[in-house]
């Protein structure tokens, strides 16, 4: 998962046209943000990708940090007020939330520093700083320091995500900290067409707890998990895209039923029992933001550390 996607080829902001000029604001195309670009940072729009924008600041040759921007429509959520969503969202966000969200990209020794809300212009925006520690394939190990912020607001999400490596986080820390502070939701074009269950949503069963070992993919309504030649235990599961999931214990949606919100794992020594699995339409239209959330987070953490391997 991470340590494919860190090894991964060319660089997107060498890839990419330049999107603003250092030390400007940079106007989303799409209306939907504007944000700081720190003096000694570039700024690209890369094409055809749901990632909005990617800044970075190099040294020399050497990526000292970078900060990824991720948009995401919910117009399931356009016509809730902004207080039930800063609400949904605050007891969705939790520590193990994010741990579980990190993991399911391959990050190890995970530590939360910090989880908190600040305010922004009468708005809440939800925030965690964290540490842990990734592995190439070729065996060897960095450290890394992240601080991530969410803005939920109606009919969209916008997830802005800074990373450097451990030793040079004192370096970018204040840049990091004023793009943050800058960034600015907008209006912009907003989807109009509701999607309770997007067909974009799929769930990953993984054979071994921490999202890791064998791993199916299933998109559609499955009543019997074996009949897509996996066990009825699992290690962990990740829901992808706006939505959740019910998982049930045995097969025909029997047992001991759940639904998914967000990643989740069994301890290590256990199992989670899946025996049939369906996407289902919540009666809460803020129910499916924890999964869009974790899948932006996932976008975010993979192009920040391909960037920082390169």
């Amino acid at each position: 998962m991470l340590n494919r996607t860190i090894l991964a080829a060319a660089a997107l902001l060498l890839a990419a046209q330049p999107a603003s000029a250092a030390g400007s604001r940079y106007m989303d195309p799409q209306g939907r943000f504007s944000v700081n670009v720190p003096a000694e940072w570039e700024a690209a729009k890369p094409e055809g990708q749901k990632i909005a924008l990617v800044m970075g600041r190099q040294s020399g040759n050497e990526l000292l940090g970078a900060c990824i921007v991720v948009v995401t429509e919910t117009p399931q959520t356009k016509s809730r007020e902004q207080l039930e969503i800063t609400q949904a969202m605050s007891a969705m966000l939790t520590r193990e939330f994010w741990i579980a969200t990190y993991k399911a990209q391959g990050a190890q020794d995970i530590s939360v520093a910090q989880l908190g809300i600040r305010e922004s212009s009468g708005r809440k925006v939800h925030f965690v700083h964290a540490e842990f520690t990734t592995r190439n394939e070729d065996g060897s190990t960095q450290r890394v320091k992240a601080q991530e912020e969410i803005h939920a607001v109606p009919g969209r999400t916008h997830d802005i995500g800074c990373l450097a490596r451990k030793e040079k986080f004192s370096i970018t820390k204040a840049d990091f900290d004023a793009i943050q502070t800058s960034f600015t939701p907008q209006s912009g074009l907003i989807a109009q067409a509701p999607q309770p269950v997007p067909s974009e949503t799929r769930l990953t069963l993984f054979a071994n707890a921490g999202f890791n070992g064998m791993a199916r993919v299933l998109k559609a309504e499955t009543p019997n998990i074996t009949h897509v030649s996996w066990p009825t235990e699992s290690g962990s599961a990740l829901v992808e895209g706006y939505g959740e999931w019910q998982v049930c214990e045995g097969p025909d949606f029997t047992g001991v039923c759940m639904t998914l919100n967000g990643p989740v794992s069994a301890a290590a020594s256990a199992a989670l029992r899946i025996g049939s699995v369906r996407p289902v339409a919540s009666s809460d239209p803020l129910g499916g933001l924890g999964n869009a959330i974790a899948t932006d987070s996932m976008t975010v953490l993979s192009e920040a550390l391909r960037k920082l391997r390169q």
